[in-house]
């Protein structure tokens, strides 16, 4: 008897969703979203390849955009900048499921059937998401990343021009869920998908020149900087300046005394996991000559980090260090801000730097390995920590002699062994024979499998750090240089 020849999934699927009819120059879908706590409306403007620009509105209104090659994000202070690594994946990944681009020859997600599932991976990329399809429709139902995070929930299929795409579409994320649901779909003008990186508006920074470049600051324990910033006008206390955190964080407890407005509900994802908090609105931020208008902050139980005293009323991370240029100097230690339009670096050089969940990043090397990129944490404790994922893949715990340790922050405490390495190098400079941290860590930003690991304070003190975060570089000054 003759068998019938077995049908290829991802065939099905694509004889699915191509729906036969004409294609739009570019589509239109408005709905809305539910984004940081709120309900809000959002505009998704893509090209039939996939190419899009979708504008949400609301207290934390963005603009993201993909050209093809790069992802971009403008916020609602004006600030535009790069996505990279897990944003960029992210973004590229759910534009190709909203769009449904993905099933295309030439589409930037590579697709192939594996079994009863449909295996996405995006090129240039090393993650792959498995697609769950209806066995009835051929619908495609939920895309999953490989090894846990986020998962795309998809439904409400309708004909736009060639295709069927989704127009409930579910990010259920640790660090940005979101759900859209789309009204209408409908054809629109080529040119009015802006896809060009622009230009940064931001209005609400300003530098006084007339003043000293100084922001008060002191030592925070044995390795941190401290800066002593008014919010609203009122001292609550000293904030750790730490560059590897891609939000800024005030204690709960200080932003109910000052009745700051909620403009937000979101998670954050630090060594130890998840955490929820509010956003939280500051209508002044003034630190030395700085001064910033209607900065967003979560709130955050400082305990966690402080302990019962809590010594420190916040953090202080990336969304400040992108609106001007610092300079940090462990040893006095001090704290400089620049204009970043104005500043011009007279010693040393720059070294490019990118970001990951908004957190600065470096090519660096581990003795054995290959070059990387590795996380810039100015409060992050110790020299190195590697990665949980790097660890494994590289073996870096065969025939090595170690102790048990653990690591610790936002969200908890993860195991870790501490061990000596032949080597370390990054921006030009070799450390011989350090002592570093294998992450053992099974969730976390220590166990994102993006970058290879975290370089800690103990390593970054021993320079004068200028970090231009907008212009994305750094530049690493020995300590007799300037």
């Amino acid at each position: 008897m003759l068998q019938r020849p077995s049908v290829n999934l991802m065939d099905q699927v694509r004889q699915t969703l191509i729906a036969g009819g004409r294609p739009f120059e570019a589509t239109k879908v408005v709905g809305k979203e539910s984004y940081l706590g709120y309900e809000v409306e959002f505009e998704l403007d893509f090209l039939p390849d996939g190419r899009f620009s979708c504008v949400t509105s609301g207290p934390q209104g963005h603009r993201i955009g993909f050209d093809g090659a790069t992802v971009w994000k403008q916020d609602c202070a004006g600030l535009a900048y790069l996505l990279d690594f897990t944003d960029r994946d992210r973004e590229v990944l759910l534009g190709s499921l909203m769009s449904s681009s993905w099933v295309l020859p030439n589409s930037v997600v590579q697709a192939k059937s594996v079994g009863d599932f449909v295996e996405l991976q995006l090129k240039d990329s090393e993650q792959c998401f498995r697609l769950t399809v209806d066995p009835n429709t051929h619908l495609p139902t939920r895309a999953d990343l490989h090894g846990g995070g986020d998962t795309v929930l998809l439904g409400d299929w309708r004909a736009v021009g060639d295709r069927l795409i989704p127009m409930h579409v579910e990010l259920k994320s640790e660090n940005e869920p979101r759900t859209f649901s789309g009204a209408t779909a409908k054809s629109t003008n080529r040119e009015g998908v802006k896809l060009a990186l622009p230009k940064t508006t931001v209005t609400d920074t300003f530098i006084d020149l007339s003043l000293p470049p100084t922001i008060p600051s002191r030592p925070a324990g044995k390795n941190h900087i401290a800066i002593h910033p008014l919010i609203n006008g009122k001292d609550v206390g000293w904030f750790i300046l730490d560059s590897g955190s891609g939000v800024m964080l005030i204690d709960k407890e200080i932003a109910n005394s000052l009745h700051l407005k909620k403009v937000s509900k979101d998670t954050g994802t630090g060594v130890g996991g998840t955490v929820e908090s509010f956003g939280r609105l500051v209508s002044e931020f003034k630190a030395g000559p700085a001064t910033v208008r209607d900065l967003t902050f979560q709130d955050f139980d400082m305990t966690q980090i402080g302990g019962p005293t809590k010594p420190f009323a916040g953090i202080i991370g990336t969304p400040l260090l992108r609106r001007m240029i610092l300079k940090l100097d462990w040893n006095v230690p001090s704290v400089e801000v620049y204009d970043r339009e104005r500043y011009t670096l007279s010693k040393g050089s720059w070294i490019p730097i990118r970001f990951d969940t908004n957190n600065p990043v470096v090519l660096a090397q581990v003795a054995g390995t290959p070059k990387a990129w590795y996380r810039l944490d100015t409060g992050g404790a110790g020299f190195l920590t590697v990665h949980s994922p790097f660890v494994n893949r590289w073996k870096l715990l065969e025939n090595r002699t170690t102790t048990d340790s653990s690591s610790n922050g936002i969200g908890g405490q993860m195991p870790s062994k501490l061990g000596t390495i032949d080597w370390f190098e990054v921006a030009g400079h070799r450390f011989e024979h350090p002592k570093v941290e294998f992450s053992l860590a099974e969730r976390g930003s220590f166990a994102n499998t993006y970058l290879a690991g975290n370089i800690g304070i103990a390593l970054l003190r021993q320079y004068t750090l200028i970090l231009d975060f907008s212009g994305q570089r750094i530049a690493f000054l020995d300590t007799t240089s300037h």
